[in-house]
């Protein structure tokens, strides 16, 4: 009796030992436990540092998947619109490239020629090379645009330059002002126009201004810097035929910035058939387009010069009028006289 007393007090000793094990063993345990929470914060970060990667490749993608670089000028990337022209029952998107605010510096002008690409010129009147720089883009096959001042609104704050022509005009003090100036330029196959964001409001005098346009047998490109242009009403109206930007290229003045606005031009064309982009002449710019003209050559679409987006209103199932692309635009998002930055 003494022994079984004995031996359970032995195995009380040995539970009681066992307990204190265990106690240690969880002391033990808290440790590990501590640093597995903290692999699955650090793991929680790597997948959100993943994630943020992840969306910026997405958005960029147009950039790290181009078509193989161009040798040399950017020739492959882009047809002209003297190419043969598309097979029966294929769908191939047309983009025009219009390049504004030119006239005031002959070398950035020449630099863009030199990419021998079919973009379009839209040239300053006035200004210290403005015909010498027609006369060589006309030389080379290229297509000129009379850049139209016209008056924006916080004019005089913001304003467009030598040869602006402001709502308080009478019609014929305007309509003489956009003949001479599209006399001051050769080969001048249409006009388009800079700033305007408060001219292309009023019907009135925007109605005198493309009087000029269609007796002189050219066509319009609204520069769009207000979502309440008359431009495309009266176009209509009076079977002028016209054309509308969608997309403004480089109002942020960075490459990656640019060719992503490029890769975002040839996306609109390729859901809406067609895409007008302006850009201006920024190194940049010049910079940008043979990398973002890569996504063209990607998607099957063609690179035109203006002319060939221009809409007749007196022809059914041609090109429509777009809703404005949205973006930060406005008149002030051009260049002023003498300026190579937009103002901030």
């Amino acid at each position: 009796m003494s022994r079984g007393i004995g031996g359970m007090g032995t195995r009380r000793k040995n539970l009681g030992r066992v307990g204190q094990g265990r106690r240690r063993g969880t002391g033990r345990a808290r440790r590990p436990c501590a640093a597995s929470v903290f692999s699955w914060l650090w793991t929680l970060a790597l997948l959100a540092l993943l994630s943020i990667a992840v969306e910026r490749a997405g958005q960029t993608s147009c950039e790290q998947n181009p078509a193989p670089e161009p040798q040399g000028p950017v020739q492959g990337l882009v047809r002209s619109a003297h190419d043969e022209g598309p097979q029966e029952g294929r769908w191939e998107p047309r983009v025009a490239i219009v390049i504004d605010d030119l006239g005031q510096d002959m070398k950035i002008g020449t630099q863009f020629l030199a990419l021998k690409i079919p973009l379009t010129y839209s040239i300053l009147p006035y200004r210290p090379h403005s015909r010498a720089l027609a006369s060589e883009i006309c030389r080379r096959g290229g297509e000129v645009l009379l850049h139209l001042p016209l008056e924006p609104k916080d004019y005089p704050r913001v304003n467009p330059g030598t040869g602006c022509i402001l709502t308080a005009m009478g019609r014929d003090e305007i309509q003489a002002e956009v003949s001479d100036q599209i006399d001051s330029l050769p080969c001048c196959v249409g006009v388009s126009s800079h700033m305007g964001s408060r001219f292309t409001e009023i019907p009135d005098v925007t109605a005198w201004m493309l009087g000029v346009v269609q007796e002189r047998g050219l066509f319009f490109l609204d520069s769009f810097t207000t979502p309440r242009s008359v431009v495309g009403a009266l176009a209509r109206e009076r079977h002028l035929p016209f054309v509308q930007r969608t997309h403004f290229l480089d109002e942020d003045r960075n490459v990656d910035a640019i060719v992503r606005q490029l890769c975002r031009l040839a996306d609109y064309a390729s859901m809406r058939g067609w895409a007008v982009g302006i850009g201006h002449p920024f190194p940049e710019t010049l910079d940008a387009l043979p990398k973002g003209l890569s996504a063209f050559s990607q998607k099957g679409i063609r690179l035109v010069p203006i002319s060939e987006l221009v809409r007749d209103p007196g022809r059914e199932n041609h090109f429509g009028v777009p809703a404005m692309v949205q973006s930060g635009g406005g008149d002030e998002r051009g260049n002023l006289e003498g300026s190579r930055k937009p103002p901030s």
